[in-house]
């Protein structure tokens, strides 16, 4: 069995991986739900409301006229719950473990401070958005360098982890450098050179970067950015504990680093605030979780599937995400350089709204997609 050797309750109770992340996820899903209520009566006393955008025209405040008194930075919700679970279940001491929750916390931290500006600006404008990349750059280069120098490795935990490919040993170095892709059993890629390298560090830092703003895009309708969330966690908590499994070479194809292991106790513990979000998040939302919520989730998530090795699942998977960034992208490219709109409203969610369905119709569609894509996902594990 794996054991939990570094968490604060693992001189009491020695769990395998798969309790704690059964564990991990209980306790944050009954703390979100303890604490939810408690938070949105706060927030609404200190009158912490959502802003809503100025500029996207007549319809759009209409349309969200109903969410303007809606209590925002509800992701302290996420934060906090995730933060104490990981903190009871979790080997703290895991070098994985540090580079995702250290992603998680910096950036949930960077979107509190982002809607604490815009409430006290009282405008949906708050930390300025190249402050933010900037931020966000930052971190993504220093998570690319941590990863790629296994010196930093040994430093934290010890002895580099053991990787092996069925009955294959594998260097750290070799591990980084190949590019695996969704439904190939073998990696796509094995890099060499400066341009070899510099496409993975690219890939892994758009990665992380990408995804934090991709979700922070999708979190307009109620329950959409966590609902989807969710199932991009859980396709990523399953690749962990494969990777961590000690049974692994029932899957040659994987390679094998049990110590990945604690990336899925923490990625269930997300998993777990996520459902007890929706709790309080799906149609008529009784809160939102705020960029303090989409980049929190967004920094694990990206995080995640770089430590894994799952860039190209996490777009798989995370294909509502994909979308709903691109028809920004286009959308800016659009208006920008040939004077027209593609979409009557962007990211792609309002266009629909424009057209008039209804957004609880929307959300379920997206859901739909979402499944569709992580069913997808899952089957590309055990190809």
């Amino acid at each position: 069995m794996l054991l939990c050797e570094g968490s604060w309750l693992s001189q009491w109770f020695p769990f395998s991986v798969a309790v704690r992340m059964v564990l991990a996820m209980a306790t944050s899903f009954f703390c979100t739900l303890f604490l939810g209520r408690r938070l949105i009566q706060w927030l609404r006393q200190m009158r912490a409301v959502q802003p809503i955008r100025s500029f996207s025209g007549f319809t759009l405040a209409e349309l969200h006229k109903s969410k303007s008194e809606t209590p925002t930075m509800g992701g302290v919700l996420i934060l906090a719950s995730v933060v104490f679970s990981v903190l009871l279940w979790a080997n703290i001491k895991n070098f994985f473990l540090l580079l995702v929750m250290s992603s998680f916390v910096s950036f949930g931290v960077m979107g509190m401070i982002d809607d604490w500006a815009k409430l006290k600006k009282k405008s949906w404008r708050g930390v300025p958005g190249i402050v933010r990349f900037a931020f966000q750059t930052v971190w993504g280069v220093m998570l690319v360098v941590l990863l790629s120098s296994p010196a930093w490795i040994s430093w934290c935990e010890g002895p580099i982890p053991s990787i092996m490919r069925g009955e294959q040993s594998l260097s750290w170095e070799q591990w980084q450098a190949s590019i695996f892709v969704p439904f190939f059993r073998e990696p796509l890629f094995i890099v060499h050179g400066i341009v070899g390298w510099s496409c993975v560090y690219s890939i892994q830092w758009f990665a992380l970067v990408g995804t934090a703003n991709a979700i922070n895009l999708t979190d307009g309708l109620d329950g959409l950015a966590s609902g989807m969330s969710f199932l991009v966690t859980v396709v990523l908590g399953a690749v962990a504990y494969i990777i961590a499994h000690p049974l692994l070479e029932l899957m040659p194809h994987f390679v094998a680093i049990p110590s990945m292991g604690e990336v899925s106790v923490c990625l269930a513990a997300l998993a777990g605030a996520l459902i007890g979000f929706l709790w309080f998040n799906v149609y008529p939302a009784q809160v939102f979780m705020g960029d303090t919520g989409s980049l929190a989730i967004g920094g694990m998530i990206g995080s995640s599937a770089v430590v894994l090795k799952q860039e190209w699942l996490l777009a798989l998977v995370g294909i509502v995400f994909v979308f709903e960034t691109l028809s920004v992208i286009v959308q800016v490219i659009s208006f920008r350089y040939f004077g027209t709109r593609l979409f009557r409203c962007t990211p792609l969610h309002h266009h629909f709204e424009y057209k008039g369905m209804p957004e609880t119709r929307i959300v379920m569609r997206f859901w739909i997609v979402g499944i569709i894509f992580a069913v997808l996902g899952g089957i590309s594990l055990v190809w």
